[in-house]
């Protein structure tokens, strides 16, 4: 440890270097390897979101009841929906989006998305281009993390 006020020696600037490359060379491919991750959880979560608007089922539901669940963070409010599918079977899910507020009330009339061959695991408020504020927002982040990290790998400085 050098004394305040005083430069640091050649020797030093070197072992700090050094050191810089190595904690790079460990977390970058940690950073793109996380951002491959949210990427890939990102297209996941897309395809299947165009999956089941280009070939699931629409219907008209009712928003039930709303549910709350609370957390160290506050409480959220989740909608209960029921609708009919088309063999006349009444199904009830809840939607995986909640707010705090709630966006709905009980009664409130809303559209369902849903595959046919499991209608209860795959049903979903239809909410148009906001359903894909999260796939949209997990592609962008992914990829701005494993670039950034690739980027500011490539900009350190090399051993010489």
């Amino acid at each position: 440890m050098r004394a305040p006020g005083k430069k640091a020696s050649a020797s030093d600037r070197v072992a700090r270097q050094r050191r810089l490359r190595t904690t790079g060379r460990i977390v970058t491919p940690l950073l793109v390897l996380a951002g491959i991750a949210v990427l890939a959880l990102g297209i996941h979560l897309g395809r299947t979101l165009f999956l089941l608007d280009s070939t699931g089922e629409r219907a008209l539901g009712a928003v039930a009841f709303m549910e709350l669940k609370s957390s160290l963070h506050g409480a959220t409010y989740y909608p209960v929906v029921e609708f009919t599918v088309q063999d006349g079977a009444t199904v009830q899910f809840r939607d995986s989006m909640g707010s705090n507020p709630p966006a709905y009330r009980e009664g409130d009339v809303v559209r369902v998305l849903y595959f046919t061959a499991s209608p209860q695991q795959s049903a979903t408020i239809d909410r148009g281009l906001l359903n894909w504020i999260v796939p949209g927002a997990l592609c962008l982040l992914g990829s701005l993390l494993a670039i950034v990290a690739l980027v500011a790998r490539l900009g350190a400085p090399q051993a010489r």
